[in-house]
């Protein structure tokens, strides 16, 4: 899923309409199910018909790289394990709809309370454009030579998307597309898939 950078929803405005006001919040999870919360999510505001409202889910991961025996090898680590993002119109609905799914703890606020409303006495934190963006460059992969990182045969884990926690061998990598044609086994039968480099990890 392409990241979307922080922008306006633009609305037909009459003297009595606000334009919406979307903002990037912080959701506290349960450690090491961010991607599971983040798919539930978008499966929940999309049941409930909320999807152009909570616009993107984004659990932010960044490259690091580790030298094992000469050997270079590139692995995504999540930069706030038990923490996700989500770029949403912060209203009672939307906020049920985050709230109410399986493995969500709470929104992160500014000051510790118990509401469990949109009010006043609500402060969640919402993230400047400056802060949105110093992650987005970080969860933004660069392009690179993935041939000198990865090599036809590898086997790597899918991190994200419809066959997340499938394991896959890479058949040919894509370096102008930055990404990988993994054959994984299906319901039974292999198939071929191409999955962007930044949503796999070494096996």
């Amino acid at each position: 899923m392409p990241l979307r950078p922080l922008r306006t929803v633009l609305a037909i405005k009459t003297e009595e309409e606000k334009e919406p006001e979307y903002n990037w919040y912080i959701i506290n999870t349960y450690h090491t199910l961010e991607n599971r919360v983040k798919k539930n999510i978008e499966i929940r505001s999309k049941n409930l018909n909320l999807n152009s409202k909570i616009v993107q889910v984004l659990v932010p991961t960044a490259e690091k790289v580790i030298y094992k025996e000469g050997r270079r090898t590139v692995h995504r680590q999540k930069l706030f394990p038990g923490y996700l993002l989500i770029y949403m119109q912060l209203e009672n609905a939307t906020f049920e709809c985050v709230q109410g799914t399986t493995g969500v703890a709470s929104f992160v606020t500014s000051v510790h309370n118990d509401y469990f409303q949109v009010t006043d006495e609500f402060n969640p934190i919402v993230l400047t454009e400056e802060e949105i963006n110093n992650i987005l460059d970080h969860v933004r992969s660069a392009s690179r030579d993935l041939e000198k990182d990865y090599n036809t045969g590898d086997f790597v884990t899918i991190m994200e998307g419809p066959m997340d926690g499938l394991q896959g061998e890479i058949k040919r990598i894509n370096n102008p597309k930055n990404s990988f044609t993994i054959l994984v086994e299906l319901m039974g039968t292999k198939v071929l898939t191409e999955v962007p480099a930044i949503l796999v990890e070494r096996v």
